[in-house]
């Protein structure tokens, strides 16, 4: 995904929330249990806030940022209002500018333009999905939020995945996108390419993201081989 494909994707995504909130901001999120669709709002606004404040006001931490919530009946336009401002400054920021990340192989614009549009994304179906509207992320987004996962969660683990070369093959059949994991004793890498895994994960982009992020359940996709391996990979992940 390029800086502008992902400003897109945030524009798209963070409209989708809002309407999801607008229908309803009590209910409870399955995939978070302990928020309701305003606290989920609450939080992926707070985010944005805080991306624009990081960028533009303060490059070398994320400490020392506060705000204070919005009614409920003004969450909605207050988050939308957020991911407008968010979007300009990712526009009006080369990725290649230095800022703090969390990410220490990725301290440039670039990773929060990627990683916004994820976040959102997956926020938003947790918003939907919370309103009984679930809709997928669109294929090359999620596709990218694939190789998100594997390329720089995997790779922040505080205890890595280890196994003594057990391979999963995750494959996403709606784009031309694959990998390999391998469980090696210093921790899991993952290889874009295809082959054979002791165990494969496969179906549509969005689903095998919702999976890895635990939203859904694997049994919403096709798990082929060695079944434990397969879950013992997605559940052994932090995602916190």
């Amino acid at each position: 995904m390029t800086p502008e494909e992902n400003v897109t994707a945030l524009r798209r995504e963070s409209a989708a929330l809002a309407q999801a909130a607008r229908k309803a901001l009590a209910p409870m999120v399955p995939s978070c249990p302990e928020w309701s669709v305003s606290d989920l709002v609450w939080h992926v606004g707070g985010i944005h806030r805080h991306r624009i404040w990081l960028i533009t006001e303060h490059p070398y931490g994320p400490s020392g940022f506060d705000i204070e919530r919005p009614s409920d009946d003004a969450i909605a336009e207050w988050f939308l209002d957020g991911a407008e401002k968010l979007s300009k400054v990712l526009e009006q920021h080369d990725a290649s500018e230095k800022v703090w990340t969390w990410f220490p192989p990725d301290q440039s614009v670039g990773f929060w333009q990627r990683r916004m549009a994820q976040e959102t994304a997956v926020h938003r179906w947790d918003g939907e999905d919370a309103v009984g509207d679930a809709n997928e992320i669109e294929p090359w987004l999620a596709a990218d939020g694939i190789a998100e996962f594997f390329d720089t969660l995997m790779v922040v683990q505080d205890e890595p995945q280890t196994g003594n070369g057990e391979t999963v093959h995750v494959h996403a059949t709606d784009t031309p996108a694959e990998w390999v994991i391998t469980l090696a004793p210093e921790g899991a890498r993952a290889e874009p390419t295809h082959a054979k895994g002791d165990a494969a994960i496969r179906g549509k982009a969005s689903d095998v993201l919702l999976a890895l992020w635990r939203r859904i359940p694997l049994d919403r996709v096709e798990v082929l081989g060695d079944r434990a391996l397969a879950d013992r990979f997605v559940g052994g992940m932090d995602l916190s």
